[in-house]
């Protein structure tokens, strides 16, 4: 991801982990999700945050989950501007940062489902992260997840 001679500015919001075996990964569609930082970390009423959307879920060797988050992120051109980039990575989850949110309502005609404009880099971000997946998986990791019943929307379901 490193192109046109710049480099990202931030560090990724969440651990990097490598990407998981295709036999590994669950896709039950995307979730939009708050990744909170500094104080809002300890503090939800705090607004620290930067959105971002899980497409798919891995177990971790050591136990707990790994997800692909797709974002935009700073980035700093050669020439010395600085932008917002698509972002995506294999994160592990950290629960305790990570905020399911429902899908907006009330979009505009030029919006995708998760209320960012098609052209946004955020908008790429997901859709690139989605490419990364195994060819199967793809189509549903564009789709917004339905939670399970019987969990919340940040954790996984089975298989």
């Amino acid at each position: 991801m490193d192109d046109e001679g710049g480099r990202w500015i931030e560090e990724p919001l969440l651990p990097e982990l490598p990407a998981p075996g295709a036999d590994q990964i669950i896709v039950r569609g995307a979730q939009l999700v708050r990744v909170v930082f500094g104080a809002a970390a300890a503090d939800p009423r705090h607004q620290g945050y930067t959105e971002a959307m899980v497409l798919a879920w891995a177990r971790t060797k050591e136990g707990g989950w790994g997800v692909l988050l797709a974002w935009g992120s700073s980035w700093r051109q050669r020439n010395g501007r600085s932008t917002v980039k698509a972002r995506w990575i294999w994160c592990r989850l950290l629960p305790d940062r990570v905020i399911a949110v429902p899908p907006p309502r009330g979009l505009m005609p030029e919006d995708e489902w998760h209320r960012h404009h098609v052209d946004s880099e955020f908008s790429e971000a997901v859709r690139s992260a989605a490419a990364s997946l195994p060819d199967h998986l793809r189509d549903r990791a564009l789709q917004p997840a339905e939670p399970p019943p019987d969990r919340p929307p940040s954790v996984p379901g089975k298989p």
